[in-house]
C-alpha cells in the first residue's frame, strides 16, 4: 500500500468518528489551488539575515509565530525590492501561518490587519483560505488543536531540530463541520478563550506581586517597621539598634576561595551554583584537583556567609547564601567571598535575610564594576558596606516573622503554579471538544459538509469535463 493511500485510509478512518454532517478532508482540499495557497518561504540562501532592514515589507520567522496569536515584537523587514523577488512567499491579511520547524512542531496563527502583505521565511507555511468557502478562524483553531498537532508530531523527523515537510503540512487531516456549524463553534470559542486569556493574563501578574511583596518585607524588616509592635511588647527602642560597617562585623578577615581544576580523585569544591535563593546547596560540588590538606584554610563551616564575586548581571553579581547544614567537607572556589562573623553581634541567619534587601543591593550595584562584560565585587567594596542591626533578641524576631511571611509567599506560587497548569490545560481541552462535535449542538438542517467539499473539487475539475457532466 502506498504512503497516499495509507493517509486516505487514516482519514476514512477519522471521518467514522465524526458527527453526522461533518467529513475529514486534508487541508489543501480545502484551498481552490494548493500548490499556490499552501506554500512555504524560500530557500535559505534566498533570503539571508544580512538582506534584513530597519523598515520595509515585514517577514514572518518562526519566533513570530505562536498559537492562536502573532507576536509582533520582533518583526524583520526586507526592501520592497527583495520581496518583489520573493512575491511567491508572501501572505497577506487573513492568511494562516505555520511552524515546520521547532518544538512545538506545527504552531499556527492569522496574519492581522495590520499587517497587510509580506513574506514568509523557509520554515514557515502560508496557508490562504477562501473565507467565502470555509471559516478561516475554524480553519485556524482545527490547526492548533490536538487532533491535528498529534498528527503533525507524528510525522516529524530529526532528533535534534524536529521538523515536518509542506506536504505533510498540506495531507494534515481537518475534521470539517457544516459551514454554519463552523461559524457556532468560533463564536464559542473565542468567548471562551478569551476568558482563559484573560486568567492567563490575571495570573502572569501574580509574581511581579510576590516578588515586591518579598522587597517590601526586607524594607520593612531593615528600616525596623516590620517589629515595631514586638519592641513596644518587650519595651525595647529603636535606637538600640545601630549601624555597622561589614568590616567591624566579621570574625575573621573575609576570605577568597581558590581556583582548581576538575579531577577524578581529589577533594571537592563547591561550585557557584551552590548559591540558591540565599542558601548554600552543599550538594553542588566538584572533585578538585588538591589534597585536603591544601584545601584546609578554604574548608565551609556552618553558618558561613557566601557572596559571588561577579557575574553576567548586575542584578546578580554579589548575590549571597549561607550555609545551614554542617558540611561533610568541602572547601569554597575562587567565585565566591567567605563572610565569617562575630555572633555575639550579629546572626547569620539575619544577614541572610538583609542581604537581599534594596539598601544592601544598591550598595553593591553601586560599587561593582564591570571588565569584559563581567561585574564583579571585590572584598575591599564589601567591607564598607554599611548594615542596620538591631539587639540579637530582636534579629532572631526578624528572621521569624520574615521566614513565616516568606512561607506564605512560596505556598502562594505553588498554588500559582497549579492554576497555571489547569487554565494551561483549558485551550487544548475546548479545541479538543470542538473538533469533536461537542462543543456546540449539531443542526440536522445544516448543509452537510460533504456538500462543501464536492463544490471545491467541482471547481476545481477542468471546464470541459464538467460540461460533460452536465
Amino acid at each position: 500500500m502506498s504512503l497516499r493511500d495509507k493517509v486516505e485510509r487514516r482519514r476514512e478512518e477519522m471521518s467514522d468518528e465524526l458527527p453526522q454532517g461533518w467529513v475529514m478532508a486534508a487541508l489543501a482540499q480545502l484551498t481552490d489551488n494548493p500548490k499556490q495557497d499552501i506554500i512555504s518561504g524560500p530557500f535559505g540562501s534566498n533570503l539571508k539575515s544580512d538582506e534584513y532592514v530597519s523598515e520595509g515589507v515585514p517577514i514572518i520567522r518562526l519566533q513570530n509565530v505562536d498559537r492562536n496569536r502573532l507576536l509582533e515584537k520582533n518583526l524583520r523587514f526586507i526592501t520592497p525590492q527583495k520581496a518583489r523577488e520573493l512575491s511567491a512567499h508572501n501572505f497577506r491579511a487573513g492568511d494562516v501561518v505555520i511552524t515546520k520547524l521547532g518544538d512545538p512542531l506545527g504552531k499556527a496563527c492569522a496574519i492581522p490587519e495590520s499587517l497587510q502583505h509580506g513574506i514568509v521565511v523557509a520554515d514557515v507555511v502560508r496557508v490562504r483560505i477562501d473565507a467565502s468557502r470555509f471559516s478561516r478562524s475554524y480553519v485556524l483553531f482545527a490547526i492548533n488543536s490536538p487532533t491535528v498537532a498529534n498528527q503533525i508530531n507524528s510525522e516529524m523527523m530529526g532528533s535534534t531540530r524536529p521538523r515536518v515537510n509542506l506536504n505533510n503540512i498540506r495531507d494534515l487531516n481537518i475534521p470539517v463541520a457544516p459551514l454554519a456549524e463552523q461559524r457556532r463553534i468560533v463564536a464559542k470559542l473565542e468567548r471562551l478563550l478569551g476568558k482563559v486569556d484573560a486568567s492567563q493574563q490575571r495570573l502572569a501578574k501574580i509574581p511581579v506581586l510576590l516578588k515586591r511583596f518579598r522587597q517590601s518585607v526586607l524594607a520593612a524588616a531593615c528600616s525596623g517597621r516590620l517589629t515595631a509592635d514586638w519592641r513596644e511588647e518587650t519595651e525595647t527602642s529603636e535606637t538600640d539598634w545601630k549601624r555597622f560597617r561589614l568590616t567591624d562585623l566579621l570574625a575573621e578577615p573575609l576570605s577568597n576561595g581558590r581556583s582548581v581544576p576538575d579531577s577524578a580523585s581529589g577533594f571537592p569544591v563547591l561550585r557557584l551554583t551552590c548559591l540558591k535563593n540565599g542558601r548554600i546547596d552543599l550538594a553542588e560540588r566538584k572533585i578538585g584537583a588538591w589534597t585536603a590538606d591544601s584545601a584546609k584554610k578554604f574548608l565551609v563551616f556552618k553558618g558561613d556567609f557566601f557572596v559571588s564575586r561577579g557575574n553576567g548581571s548586575l542584578s546578580h553579581v554579589g548575590r549571597g547564601g549561607l550555609v545551614e547544614e554542617t558540611p561533610d567537607g568541602v572547601a569554597f572556589p575562587d567565585t565566591l567571598i567567605r563572610v565569617r562573623l562575630r555572633k555575639e553581634t550579629i546572626e547569620p541567619s539575619f544577614l541572610r535575610q538583609v542581604w537581599s534587601a534594596k539598601p544592601i543591593r544598591e550598595q553593591i550595584e553601586s560599587a561593582a564594576h564591570t571588565t569584559a562584560g563581567i561585574w564583579k565585587i571585590s572584598q575591599k567594596d564589601l567591607e564598607e558596606f554599611v548594615l542596620p542591626v538591631p539587639p540579637l533578641p530582636e534579629q532572631q524576631e526578624i528572621v521569624r516573622r520574615v521566614e513565616g511571611l516568606f512561607a506564605l509567599a512560596d505556598q502562594i506560587e505553588l498554588r500559582l503554579a497549579k492554576a497555571r497548569g489547569q487554565v494551561d490545560k483549558l485551550t487544548p481541552s475546548l479545541l479538543a471538544r470542538a473538533f469533536a462535535g461537542k462543543l456546540v449542538p449539531q443542526d440536522p438542517n445544516d448543509e452537510p459538509a460533504a456538500a462543501l467539499l464536492d463544490r471545491i473539487k467541482a471547481h476545481h475539475e477542468p471546464k470541459s469535463r464538467r460540461d460533460a457532466r452536465k
